[in-house]
């Protein structure tokens, strides 16, 4: 037992109400086990155990047998869990931290916009949605998106001998990232949707259209220096995962994050700020405020 045990288990109870909330029920339950566990005397190895279930467990809840999504969770925690065992991720996650609280707050103007559409969405207007829907993937691609690639950008650079800080990554165009990526011999799983910033940029110039007859959305980007255009048009499904997926970057970055604190919690010896950054209380006031729903009582 360690002598903060009772901080450790307040903070080990937040995170399995947060996976309760995201809808991990099981891998929920398995937190709840390792929180009661670090209040009574037990071999490191059944606390090994028990983490290892609890991984493997919201591994399973979170690919549900999604090709991508095995991919992008492979990459993203081969990358975490290899950053951790050498000690990497420890030295360079202060220097993300600002990063990853940009992210928290930026996620809150998506949950601000998707209250703000919601009532087309009840009443199946189509086209607003859409609408709604161009927003949200602009601010994803341009607050959440992107600095979730810049930080496995940091991660995965550390790792391979070749380290690039974050000022350097922040001043880096993503698609000079996507060809780090691949000098760095990293699967190209985690652009999927991106679609080379085309539909950013159509969003972004107003360049789109709705088709009424259709019901699709016409976007169009012209490079201004060769002036070559790019069209696409897509159906509001097909848009969906195109969001879906950029979107999926940043949030199987954050659970996995989670998990490497609930690792931390219940094995390491110094654990800095523990049950100081808590989780929920902020995602209950989201609630309380109605910009998230409330999922778990």
């Amino acid at each position: 037992m360690f002598p903060n045990w009772k901080a450790r288990q307040v903070e080990l109870i937040d995170k399995a109400e947060f996976f309760e909330y995201a809808g991990y029920p099981i891998a929920a339950k398995w937190v709840k086990q390792l929180a009661r566990n670090v209040g009574i005397k037990n071999p490191v190895t059944n606390l090994e155990k028990d983490l290892d279930e609890t991984m493997s467990t919201w591994e399973s809840e979170y690919v549900k047998g999604d090709a991508l999504r095995r991919k992008r969770f492979d990459s993203i925690s081969g990358v975490l869990l290899a950053a951790a065992k050498t000690g990497k991720l420890e030295q360079e996650i202060q220097s993300l931290m600002p990063i990853i609280q940009e992210l928290s707050s930026n996620v809150q103007n998506i949950a601000t916009i998707v209250k703000a559409f919601k009532p087309f969405r009840e009443k199946r207007d189509f086209k607003m949605q859409y609408y709604g829907m161009c927003i949200l993937y602009m601010l994803d691609v341009e607050g959440v998106f992107d600095q979730a690639i810049r930080c496995l950008y940091v991660l995965i650079s550390a790792l391979r001998g070749l380290p690039v800080s974050v000022v350097k990554a922040n001043q880096t165009k993503l698609v000079d990232i996507r060809a780090g990526f691949r000098k760095l011999r990293v699967p190209d799983v985690f652009f999927v949707g991106w679609e080379d910033g085309h539909v950013r940029n159509s969003i972004a110039h107003g360049s789109f259209r709705y088709d009424d007859k259709s019901g699709r959305m016409i976007f169009k980007d012209v490079n201004p220096w060769t002036l070559k255009e790019w069209k696409k048009d897509l159906t509001i499904l097909q848009f969906e995962e195109l969001f879906f997926n950029v979107d999926d970057v940043w949030f199987v970055l954050e659970n996995l994050f989670f998990l490497l604190r609930v690792t931390q919690l219940v094995v390491a010896k110094q654990v800095p700020r523990v049950g100081m950054d808590l989780i929920m209380p902020r995602i209950r006031q989201a609630i309380k405020s109605g910009v998230a729903n409330d999922l778990i009582t």
